[in-house]
């Protein structure tokens, strides 16, 4: 079964991301300060199949905790939520090796979507 971790300061999204994937029988752990989230990674707690994870975030915004997760040694696929998404970012995210990004509110069709694509992709 995956095991997902959920990095978004914003509760009420933690919350909709949350209701989607419990509906759906997966297993998560959610953290809305960032830094808290890289604790346990470095302590290697319940290592996740697939990380979710707010851009715009007070601590650390997304790019930055996914930079610091990959330091720590989990190299996992990554979705990217925020608000809208430009361009310049896009591009970013995609140079970074980032599987997909998802505008909010998180849809679950759309979420179910990419989780099934990142699943035939990485054999999960």
């Amino acid at each position: 079964m995956l095991k997902f971790l959920i990095v978004d300061d914003d509760k009420e999204e933690s919350l909709l991301i949350q209701t989607h994937l419990e509906n759906c029988g997966y297993s998560f752990d959610v953290y809305n300060f960032p830094k808290e989230a890289l604790v346990s990674i470095q302590k290697r707690e319940n290592e996740p199949n697939i990380l979710i994870v707010d851009l715009n975030m007070p601590e650390i915004n997304g790019i930055q905790f996914v930079t610091k997760m990959r330091d720590a040694g989990l190299d996992i696929p990554v979705i990217l939520t925020c608000t809208d998404p430009d361009k310049e970012l896009v591009d970013k995210t995609t140079n970074m090796g980032l599987d997909r990004i998802l505008h909010k509110p998180i849809q679950k069709d759309e979420l179910l979507a990419e989780i099934k694509e990142i699943q035939e992709e990485y054999d999960l």
